[in-house]
């Protein structure tokens, strides 16, 4: 009897043993195992990125993607190029969770990371895909993933860095038209500067205390000065003066002879 129950109670111990090595409340593992098969509406909820992509490039034996953006379903805005990793990067040996790519081919693209590059194994939910026009979301989907229209990469016509390079195609042309509005502002301060200076009077010049107030270029003067070197100027008055002198010389020399005789 004791000896039963002693073989017992070690079956049961042995049956509890992984149980106990187990801590209570320990998280569960953080993916689960790639044979397991996730619902592609379920994936949608958990990923953090979900974009289409087509493969233009394949680099690490295929398990390495540089994909164009097509359309962004979840997550932030991408540019046009991004690169999507399906190995773990040993050069050497492939893994049992390493997904390899095909050229040209698009593929939807499920990731848990928010920046390129994307790790997206065979692990994931991402499969290839063939775009629906106007980047609609397939109606299944949609509800998963919160919208029924896809965005447009940031370098497609129509996002944002488009209106943005627009916004910079538009410059030089800014760039000319102030340039012009600039010459035509001085343009018009010069002219104006201009009428200003014609409609003031000119001031005539006063002469100074000292300076005779005579100018040696007035008529006046010129007159004058023709008159002091003139025949007439010059020897009438002194002519004059001899002549007197000469008569009066005469009327003294008779008187004196009349005296005499």
């Amino acid at each position: 009897m004791g000896m039963r129950f002693a073989v017992r109670l070690l079956v049961v111990a042995m049956l509890a043993l992984p149980a106990l090595t187990v801590a209570p409340g320990a998280a569960p593992p953080a993916r689960a195992e790639c044979g397991t098969a996730v619902p592609i509406d379920a994936a949608l909820l958990q990923a953090d990125t979900v974009f289409v992509g087509e493969v233009t490039d394949l680099t690490d034996r295929n398990r390495e993607a540089t994909m164009r953006v097509l359309e962004v379903w979840k997550g932030r805005d991408r540019p046009a190029t991004v690169v999507v990793q399906g190995g773990s990067g040993e050069p050497t040996s492939f893994g049992p969770d390493d997904r390899t790519f095909q050229l040209g081919r698009t593929y939807l693209v499920l990731s848990d990371d928010t920046r390129s590059p994307f790790e997206s194994d065979r692990c994931t939910a991402t499969k290839l895909y063939t775009p629906i026009a106007g980047r609609a979301i397939p109606a299944n989907l949609a509800a998963a993933v919160g919208v029924t229209k896809a965005r447009a990469p940031l370098s497609a016509p129509g996002g944002d860095e488009a209106a943005a390079a627009g916004g910079l195609a538009i410059l030089p042309i800014i760039n000319v038209a102030l340039v012009l509005v600039g010459l035509m502002a001085a343009g018009y301060m010069y002219r104006r500067l201009s009428s200003s200076r014609q409609r003031v009077p000119q001031r005539v010049p006063q002469p100074s205390p000292s300076q005779p107030k005579s100018d040696r270029n007035s008529p006046d003067a010129l007159a004058k000065l023709s008159r002091r070197f003139s025949l007439s100027g010059m020897f009438g008055r002194s002519g004059l003066d001899a002549s007197e002198k000469l008569r009066g010389k005469r009327q003294l020399r008779r008187a004196k002879g009349g005296k005499r005789d």
